[in-house]
């Protein structure tokens, strides 16, 4: 008995439990089937959308035709109209062209054969004449054509004659015309020299030399530079005349011309001041020969360094001498470089207590300072045998000018 009550009470269980798991799948089942009413819902909703869309496009569509039809027909009946009225003008034409011939032939029948005739000969001398006229008209034309083509041609060939000769004679008057005087200001040597009017400097190579060039005749060049020397002082030293300009104080030691094809060129010469009144013994070193010996430095009385022997070692000493008796003097110190070329130095002892080294750089060849270049030292000292001048405390930092005599 306890067996079978024990296997109702597993039937029982079984059966609740085949109930729960069929309870379990019908209410899956409504689950899915709410589902599928609610997405059938929604497609239905969306097509019925769709299709109100479809509906307003196709009645704008329906709209739109309809409107393309009524302008198609406007227009049909417009060419129509057009075409009738087309076709009316030209019936009125065709009717009068009628009646104008039917004219003619009821005039050509009441006209006799003989007038016809005069008639058609008129007709054809006409049609003669015309030709001749025609013809004539274009040989004349022909013949004023090319007489329009060679008359032009030699009257523009007189007008470029004509111009070219008034051209160059426009020249030959700027060119030989004397236009005055101009004034240049020196880099170098800060001066401002008279020139010719219209030179431009083409070269300067050195503190006293001035090169210019410009498109005016060598005539007419030397005409303006004698009329500007003539207003200088006239110098008479050396044997030589200068040409002293006392406003900006500098001489004219030399000038000249120089021809070119088109361009001409001046070049002048000049020193510093009054180069006749010598300061000390010596001549200024511009106005030494460019072929200046050594045996003429030695006869001036120079120091003269000639290798390894010195000629006229006192003017060294005097020299000393002077500075330390504050007695201003100039020690020119002559020498060769180069193989031969001569160098010039100059140191002038001056009132103020100062030097002045000049060193005439264009004897140099090889030398990088081309002109007379002229500085001021504070000091004049020695140091290991040599010569130096300089401007702050340490000798040896200075100008050297060269070995001092044993």
């Amino acid at each position: 008995m306890a067996q079978r009550k024990k296997n109702v009470k597993k039937k029982k269980k079984q059966l609740n439990r085949q109930t729960t798991k069929k309870k379990e799948i019908k209410n899956k089942k409504k689950k899915v089937q709410k589902k599928v009413t609610q997405s059938a819902k929604n497609k239905s909703t969306e097509v019925k959308k769709k299709s109100s869309e479809v509906k307003k496009k196709t009645s704008a569509v329906k709209k739109e035709t309809v409107k393309k039809t009524e302008v198609k027909k406007v227009k049909e009946e417009q060419v129509k109209n057009k075409v009738r009225a087309l076709e009316q003008e030209e019936l009125k034409k065709n009717k009068k062209n009628q009646t104008t011939d039917k004219i003619e032939k009821k005039v050509e029948k009441k006209v006799p054969k003989k007038v016809k005739e005069t008639s058609k000969k008129i007709e054809k001398k006409k049609l003669l004449d015309l030709e001749v006229e025609t013809k004539r008209k274009e040989i004349i034309e022909e013949v004023f054509e090319e007489e329009k083509k060679v008359v032009p041609k030699k009257r523009k060939f007189k007008l470029k004659w004509l111009f070219f000769v008034f051209f160059l004679g426009g020249l030959v008057v700027l060119y030989q015309f004397p236009y005055g005087v101009s004034t240049h200001l020196s880099e170098a040597s800060k001066k401002r020299l008279d020139v010719p009017k219209f030179m431009k400097l083409s070269e300067e190579c050195c503190n006293y030399n001035a090169i210019f060039s410009g498109p005016r005749s060598y005539d007419s060049l030397k005409k303006e530079m004698e009329k500007i020397i003539s207003q200088y002082e006239i110098l008479d030293c050396d044997g030589k005349h200068y040409y002293y300009n006392r406003e900006q104080d500098y001489t004219i030691t030399e000038y000249g011309f120089i021809r070119g094809k088109i361009f001409n060129k001046v070049y002048i010469n000049y020193g510093i001041g009054n180069s006749c009144s010598i300061d000390t013994q010596f001549r200024k070193l511009e106005l030494l020969p460019n072929d200046y010996s050594l045996k003429e430095a030695r006869k001036d009385g120079n120091y003269v360094i000639d290798q390894d022997t010195i000629y006229n070692k006192e003017t060294y000493y005097t020299f000393q001498e002077n500075v330390k008796q504050k007695i201003p003097s100039t020690l020119r110190i002559v020498s060769t470089v180069n193989e031969g070329e001569v160098v010039i130095t100059d140191i002038e002892y001056l009132s103020d207590g100062k030097f002045k080294v000049v060193y005439d750089g264009t004897r140099n060849s090889k030398s990088n300072e081309k002109g007379i270049i002229a500085v001021k030292y504070n000091h004049l000292g020695v140091s290991k045998g040599k010569l130096y001048a300089y401007n702050g405390d340490e000798v040896s930092h200075g100008y050297f000018i060269m070995k001092i005599p044993e």
